[in-house]
């Protein structure tokens, strides 16, 4: 599942809540925009842009997929395919044949 520009809720493991405890807020779930995740873990936004010379800049932090507990996002179904007329002939109406 691709997480990236989703805003997901994660709840870190003991060991990730010690580890990360002065980069994220609180021990509880919280919510974190989600810049790109791999198979090492998922890069969430941690603060805001700030930039020098005009450039922004977006501080992130890696949080390995052994330090998450639970992560949880909303899911969106693809839509159902539109119905479409059949290909054939159809009969005229006798408005139009007149």
């Amino acid at each position: 599942m691709d997480l990236s520009g989703k805003v997901v809720s994660l709840r870190l493991t003991a060991e990730g809540a010690g580890t990360l405890r002065e980069a994220l807020p609180g021990a509880g779930p919280f919510e974190a925009l989600v810049m790109d995740s791999d198979a090492t873990g998922v890069w969430i936004l941690v603060g805001d842009e700030s930039g020098e010379g005009g450039s922004l800049r977006f501080p992130v932090l890696l949080v390995k997929w052994d330090y998450v507990a639970t992560l949880f996002s909303d899911y969106k179904l693809p839509s159902p395919p539109t119905r479409r007329s059949s290909i054939g002939f159809r009969p005229l109406s006798r408005e139009s044949s007149a």
